[in-house]
């Protein structure tokens, strides 16, 4: 069977030509295989809304419960952080998530987690993807699992409005990008007292509006005028599956999310003293350089989600972050819980008598660059930043700790294969213009010896 559909996180595919039912139901009763050998007796279910979501889920539920005997708790339609909320509550049951998160409407998949609602790390998937490849036919258990039916988006809006309390009342704009995530995030900000306004919060899975992704710019436009038109105090993008989301200031101008990190790792080092950080090597040295500053222990991981996590639980950070959005708390369970740090930038601002626009001028600035993504096809990406790292190492201060970063005294510049699709991903920051103009240059230069051309900057 093709194996496509995996990638360095979960699956992903196009239904139903990459993905359909029947690939559905052979993944479950893979993740189920590998929950048997861990004693681990029941999974927690959950989906966007995708139009192909409620078909796959099922065959997805079929394949764990007549299969492999793994009782399930389906919860529905619901994000993937409320289905991080529910095993946190769970700790020692399994997940899955039947999402394609922020990917274009005719894709879905599925992302596993396992005990402690962590998710399901590399080498745990690579045995769930080794059965799924394996030619056997499957065998129905000789006792089936049981599914029963629970709803948590209620009490997980519930739990995160309790943690957290607003100073005054504001103003927001909630975009969810017509996904599932306004299951949460309606009730959470009304909880917590907020006067929201709503922008494309009716749940519809071809997201005929723009795609939930608030990690590309583009898809900020309509939520930039209706915070002006609002007079909001912010506004706040979700995206596909609530993992993630991205900050809008009082004047309508997107929040580089590096600014949000260092926002949320002073409130938590005045909650608690020398607070560990995972920091996604794609951020701004300024997260780096005011986190220490502040007495934070700040460790650059690799990018993306599974190595922030990975590297939390290893050593028992407080904090991760990671450039697209994905925000972790281990007062939260460690779960990159979008609505949560939602909530927790609304406590910081109405705790300060200065508009967002205020707070984000007085922070650290450097020269960046947005995230670039570069289409490069699945069997050349690889090579295509391999060769560039060969060169780069004969003469600069080359961090491969996740695809190539060369570091200056004065910037920095970085190139890694996308682990979710078809690209390269690079990042580049100096202290001047000049400095982030020199580094941008030499990756320029080397990628186009390689057949991949940058545009002008």
């Amino acid at each position: 069977m093709s194996s496509s559909i995996f990638g360095g996180y979960d699956v992903r595919g196009i239904f139903p030509n990459e993905l359909d039912e029947r690939a559905a139901l052979r993944i479950g009763a893979s993740f189920g295989a590998l929950l048997a050998q861990r004693s681990i007796p029941a999974c927690i279910v959950g989906r966007d809304n995708r139009e192909s979501s409620e078909a796959l889920s099922r065959a997805f539920i079929e394949g764990l419960t007549i299969y492999t005997g793994i009782n399930v708790i389906d919860i529905g339609l619901a994000p993937t952080s409320t289905l991080c909320f529910a095993l946190s509550s769970n700790m020692q049951l399994a997940g899955a998530s039947v999402t394609a998160s922020h990917n274009p409407v005719q894709y879905n998949g599925v992302k596993f987690y396992g005990r402690k609602a962590l998710p399901l790390f590399s080498e745990d998937l690579a045995k769930v993807r080794k059965t799924y490849e394996s030619e056997g036919e499957l065998e129905k258990a000789g006792v089936a699992g049981k599914v029963t039916r629970a709803s948590y988006t209620e009490r997980h809006a519930e739990f995160v409005a309790s943690r957290n309390k607003l100073a005054r009342k504001l103003k927001v704009v909630v975009d969810c990008g017509n996904s599932v995530c306004s299951l949460v995030a309606l009730k959470m900000f009304r909880l917590l007292g907020c006067d929201v306004v709503e922008l494309f919060c009716e749940p519809d899975g071809r997201y005929p509006n723009h795609l939930p992704d608030p990690h590309k710019r583009e898809n900020y436009g309509a939520l930039n005028a209706k915070v002006r038109e609002a007079k909001a105090d912010f506004g706040v993008m979700f995206d596909g599956d609530g993992d993630r989301a991205g900050f809008v200031d009082e004047q309508g101008n997107i929040v580089d999310g590096d600014y949000a990190h260092i926002m949320l790792i002073r409130d938590l080092l005045a909650r608690k003293p020398g607070a560990t950080a995972i920091l996604d090597l794609r951020l701004s040295l300024a997260v780096f350089e005011d986190a220490q500053a502040r007495g934070a222990k700040a460790v650059m991981s690799k990018a993306g989600r599974m190595a922030i996590h990975e590297e939390m639980d290893r050593l028992g950070a407080d904090y991760g972050g990671e450039v697209t959005g994905h925000i972790s708390f281990a007062e939260n369970a460690g779960n990159d819980d979008a609505f949560y740090a939602a909530a927790k930038i609304a406590q910081i601002l109405s705790q300060s008598p200065d508009p967002f626009s205020k707070i984000i001028s007085g922070l650290p600035h450097y020269f960046s660059l947005p995230e670039m993504r570069i289409p490069c096809a699945n069997d050349r990406k690889f090579t295509v930043v391999e060769e560039v790292k060969k060169e780069l190492w004969k003469g600069y201060k080359v961090n491969a700790i996740d695809g190539v970063r060369v570091d200056f005294d004065d910037s920095w510049g970085l190139l890694r294969v996308s682990n979710t699709e078809p690209q390269i991903t690079l990042r580049f920051e100096g202290k001047t213009r000049p400095a982030l103009e020199k580094v941008y240059a030499i990756f320029s230069a080397e990628l186009s010896r390689n057949g991949v051309e940058l545009p002008k900057i």
